[in-house]
């Protein structure tokens, strides 16, 4: 499923509110639901990397973002600038071990950090999008371990969302 789910949404906004990072990446943006939320808040370059080509142009991305990377999260290499990086509902489709690289690449440049995941069994199969697929189950307590020092953490019904900072 493109879509992520909202809560915590105003959790996530009032945090990046108080970012300056002049890049944001949106990691597995789908349906660019953060661009939509958060692109007016602030000048910033906005880049959305989507693993499933088919959404760029169902959910117009080109026009939500001004840099769209169609390529596996896992592959992308991040800047040695500041940047904010918004993983919403990302990290659960793949391996364990490939979500903690991706927060320890980023770590190395990142101003900061939003994760969200599901923290309950919440699975999205029977998609026509082969990376739909939960690989992996997330607890609260899990993530905000993985994720270390200097992270806020909100926990929902369904998600758990995650404020890392340097």
């Amino acid at each position: 499923m493109p879509r992520s789910h909202p809560e915590g949404r105003d959790w996530v906004t009032e945090r990046y509110q108080t970012t300056t990072a002049p890049i944001v990446i949106d990691l597995g943006c789908g349906e660019g639901a953060y661009s939509d939320l958060l692109k007016g808040w602030r000048e910033a370059w906005w880049i959305g990397v989507e693993v499933y080509e088919p959404y760029v142009k169902q959910f117009d991305l080109w026009r939500k973002y001004d840099a769209v990377i169609v390529n596996d999260a896992r592959d992308i290499g991040f800047p040695a600038s500041p940047f904010v990086l918004l993983a919403g509902d990302v990290l659960e489709h793949m391996p364990r071990s490939d979500a903690l690289d991706i927060l320890h690449r980023a770590k190395e440049n990142a101003e900061a950090i939003m994760v969200s995941v599901p923290v309950i069994d919440y699975p999205q199969h029977g998609h026509e999008n082969p990376f739909e697929d939960h690989l992996d189950q997330w607890t609260f307590a899990s993530m905000y371990d993985a994720i270390g020092p200097r992270v806020d953490g909100w926990r929902g019904e369904v998600l758990g969302r995650f404020w890392w900072t340097r």
